[in-house]
């Protein structure tokens, strides 16, 4: 199948012109990203993760999605993180074809060779610039977590315990991540 051909910039209406063919299609300020489909460890920390946040996120109210899931900031970007969290009354229609950023809770993106730049650059910076609490970066290599937090200069870098609390008062959420990536990549 082949791929339409769009005059720059592209639009995040566009992108539902794009062909089905396993690969990742996403828009940030008008520029077309494309990256193929994940591997098996990429997909495995994937669901490991969404497993361990889902009764949490369930208990406060919230929903757990993974991609493919179109989170819109504008007109001219939207994108699909690995895996969203955002409060379950902010989810509108069913047939709507994209979140909008502004309601995300924490957005996770689990990087791979072919998304490791875009992901600490752009994306990183997108998730900032649109005050999303945190952004955490999962890289299985390294086997650590860079967790950016809303105004924060720096990330934290997690490699043993990932302590996330949303909802300020409520019970925290302890992940241990020396057991996360051995159930990832020792698999």
């Amino acid at each position: 199948m082949r791929m339409p051909a769009f005059d720059a910039p592209v639009t995040a209406d566009q992108l539902a012109t794009m062909p089905e063919d396993g690969r990742r299609y996403e828009v940030i300020d008008g520029v077309l990203f494309v990256t193929p489909a994940p591997s098996r460890t990429h997909q495995r920390a994937q669901m490991q993760l969404a497993m361990q946040l889902f009764a949490y996120a369930e208990s406060l109210g919230l929903e757990v999605l993974a991609a493919p899931t179109a989170v819109r900031a504008s007109e001219l970007t939207e994108v699909q993180p690995d895996l969203i969290v955002l409060p379950r009354n902010a989810i509108g229609r069913d047939d709507t074809p994209y979140e909008r950023m502004s309601q995300l809770a924490l957005a996770i993106e689990i990087v791979s060779p072919s998304t490791v730049r875009t992901d600490r650059g752009v994306k990183r910076q997108l998730y900032v610039d649109s005050g999303v609490p945190e952004y955490w970066i999962i890289d299985t290599s390294a086997r650590r977590v860079e967790r950016w937090r809303a105004r924060a200069a720096n990330a934290e870098h997690c490699a043993e315990l990932l302590v996330w609390e949303p909802l300020a008062g409520r019970e925290a959420l302890g992940i241990d991540l020396k057991d996360y990536f051995a159930a990832v990549i020792d698999a």
